[in-house]
């Protein structure tokens, strides 16, 4: 819920995301109460309380996941406030079942996922422990970009720091 220039981190992500997803899912844990505002402002969102948050974020992957009910899906934790809605539309362009972005040989979010790998997710979370070894387990489509955005997220009040910078 952090604010960066009027909007809170979340709703960067999501308006980032919105005009090329027929519904978005926000899934958390801790706190999401603080997140209720996001159903009256969104149209398509679905707020999913994961109950076993404290087992890590791939558990909250997992649990948005089993909410879908269409043949694509973005991945994305919902403190990348940076990604250009290009990102979405070179990910969409793609040809692949896994789909990652990358900038300048490093790898970032969002990934995209389709019917066959969401399938196996869904089958198989059981043995992984995090999205990244799921994703190097079944192999990926490297989807190049120009957009620095898919690395920055914010886990610290530095970062926080360093995006309001850039956003200057």
């Amino acid at each position: 819920t952090l604010d960066i220039f009027g909007k809170t981190l979340i709703e960067r992500a999501i308006d980032s995301m919105y005009d090329y997803c027929s519904k978005v899912i926000v899934a958390g844990g801790y706190n999401i109460e603080k997140l209720e505002f996001l159903t009256e402002k969104y149209e398509r969102l679905k707020l999913i309380y994961n109950e076993k948050y404290k087992e890590g974020m791939f558990s909250t992957v997992i649990k948005g996941i089993s909410h879908l009910d269409s043949d694509r899906a973005f991945i994305i934790p919902g403190d990348y406030p940076l990604i250009g809605k290009k990102v979405y539309e070179i990910l969409l362009d793609a040809k692949g079942e896994i789909i990652v972005p990358e900038y300048k040989g490093r790898p970032g979010h969002p990934v995209l996922l389709s019917g066959k790998a969401i399938s196996l997710l869904k089958a198989s979370s059981s043995r992984y422990n995090s999205l990244r070894e799921f994703i190097w387990d079944n192999g990926h489509v490297t989807a190049y970009t120009d957009d620095e955005g898919i690395l920055f997220d914010i886990d610290t009040i530095k970062d926080y720091r360093e995006i309001i910078n850039k956003l200057k």
